[in-house]
C-alpha cells in the first residue's frame, strides 16, 4: 500500500525593503561624496589666485575629475572599514570647510601700494556774506579778475595731472570757502602728504610793468624741492616768455612746514600782459604743467609708485579674469558631478536593495509529493 506524504515547505521571513542600515550607509555615503564634491569645486578658484591663471585652474578641473572617481571607489571601502559614523563626520567636516576655502581663494593674492601723497593749496578764497562776522579773501583783484578763481582753477587742472599718475591729491579747498591758514596746514598734515604747493599769483602796485615768475621756499629743507619746481615752470612758461625770477626764501610762509613745500606765483595779475596770459586756458595749463614736471622731477617715487601701482592693477584685473573663468569652469563641472552623484546614488541604491532582496527573500518552492510503498506483513499462526 502506498500512501503520499506533504513535504513540510522551507518557512522564509521576508527581509525588509529598507533597513536602519542601509538608510545610514546611504546617507553616509552620499553627505560624504557631495561634501567633497562642492569643497574640490573651490580648487580651481585657489589655482588661479595663486597666479596659475586659466591653465592652472584647467589642469585642477581635471584634477577635479580623477578626485570625483577616485573618492567614487574609496567611498565604499572606507564605509565598510571605518563604519558610517567616521565617513558621515569625514563629510560633514569636508562640507563646513566650503566656505573658508572659497573665502582663501577670493582673497588677493598681490599687494597694492599705498599711493603717493601730496597736497595742494589754492590760494586766497571766501565770498562777502550778510553777516559782517563772516571772513572772506579774495586775494588780489584787478577788475573783475580775483586770485581766489585762478588759484582754485590751477590746482584742479594740476591735480588732474597728478591723478593721472596715480597721485592721492589733497586740496585745501574745493570750493569758495574761506580756509584760515593754520587749517589749511592741518589739513595737510592730517593727509600724509610727501610734498605741498600753494598756488598764488603775484601783484605790485604801482608798477604794472613788473613781471615774472617765482617760486618761494620757507625752509632749507624745501629748497631743492623749490629748484625743481622752478625749473619745471620755466621750461613750460618759456614759450610765454614769462621771466624767471628763480627760487627766493621766505621763512615766514607755512612755519610748521616738515615736508618739501613751495608757494607759487607764476605770474602778475597787475601786469597787463601777465593778466591776459592767466586768463587763457593754455597758459593755465602750462603753469600746472610746469608745477607736473617740477614734482616729478623732485621725487622719482612718484612715477615708480605709479607702476608699482599699475602692476598691481593689472594682475588684479589678470586675478578677477582668472576667478571668472576658473568660477565658470568650476560651476559646470559641480553641476555635472552633481548629477551624476544623484544618478550613480541613485544606481548604488538600487544595486544594494535588490542584491539584499535577492538574498533575503527566497521564493518558496511547491510541496513536493511522493509515493511510499508499504509491504504489509502476513501473520502465519500455527495450529
Amino acid at each position: 500500500m502506498s500512501t503520499l506524504t506533504q513535504a513540510q515547505p522551507d518557512t522564509a521571513i521576508p527581509a525588509r525593503l529598507l533597513s536602519v542600515p542601509l538608510a545610514v550607509t546611504f546617507l553616509a555615503e552620499f553627505t560624504s561624496l557631495t561634501s567633497f564634491f562642492l569643497l574640490l569645486s573651490v580648487m580651481p578658484m585657489l589655482a588661479a589666485a595663486g597666479g596659475a591663471g586659466s591653465s592652472g585652474a584647467g589642469l585642477m578641473t581635471g584634477s577635479l575629475l580623477l578626485g570625483t572617481v577616485a573618492a567614487e571607489a574609496v567611498a565604499a571601502p572606507a564605509i565598510r572599514r571605518l563604519g558610517c559614523r567616521t565617513v558621515l563626520a569625514a563629510g560633514v567636516v569636508l562640507l563646513t570647510s566650503l566656505l573658508p576655502a572659497r573665502a582663501a581663494a577670493s582673497e588677493p593674492s598681490f599687494v597694492m601700494p599705498s599711493p603717493y601723497v601730496i597736497a595742494i593749496d589754492p590760494g586766497h578764497g571766501g565770498s562777502p556774506t550778510s553777516d559782517p562776522t563772516h571772513l572772506w579773501d579774495p586775494g588780489v583783484v584787478v577788475g573783475a579778475v580775483m586770485e581766489k578763481e585762478i588759484t582754485l582753477d590751477l590746482a584742479f587742472r594740476l591735480r588732474t595731472l597728478l591723478q593721472k599718475e596715480s597721485v592721492k591729491v589733497v586740496l585745501t579747498r574745493t570750493t569758495d570757502e574761506y580756509v584760515e591758514i593754520s587749517e589749511r596746514w592741518n589739513r595737510v598734515h592730517a593727509s600724509g602728504a610727501r610734498m605741498f604747493v600753494s598756488l598764488h599769483v603775484n601783484a605790485f602796485d604801482g608798477d604794472p610793468s613788473i613781471n615774472g615768475a617765482a617760486v618761494y621756499y620757507p625752509k632749507s629743507e624745501s629748497l631743492p624741492f623749490a629748484q625743481a619746481i622752478d625749473s619745471g615752470l620755466a621750461q613750460s612758461l618759456s614759450r610765454f616768455q614769462i621771466q624767471d625770477d628763480g627760487v627766493i626764501s621766505k621763512p615766514e610762509l607755512w612755519v610748521h612746514s616738515d615736508i618739501p613745500t613751495a608757494t607759487i606765483e607764476p605770474a602778475y595779475l597787475t601786469n597787463p600782459r601777465e593778466r591776459s596770459l592767466l586768463l587763457q586756458n593754455d597758459f593755465r595749463d602750462a603753469i600746472a604743467m610746469g608745477i607736473f614736471q617740477g614734482m616729478l622731477a623732485a621725487d622719482p617715487q612718484i612715477d615708480l609708485t605709479r607702476i608699482q601701482i599699475a602692476h598691481a592693477e593689472a594682475a588684479a584685473a589678470a586675478q578677477r579674469q582668472a576667478e571668472a573663468t576658473s568660477a565658470s569652469d568650476a560651476a559646470r563641472t559641480a553641476t555635472a558631478t552633481r548629477w551624476g552623484l544623484i544618478i550613480g546614488s541613485i544606481l548604488v541604491l538600487w544595486v544594494v536593495m535588490r542584491t539584499a532582496i535577492r538574498r533575503a527573500v527566497r521564493t518558496p518552492q511547491p510541496p513536493a509529493y511522493r509515493r511510499r510503498t508499504y509491504r504489509r506483513r502476513r501473520s502465519h499462526s500455527k495450529l
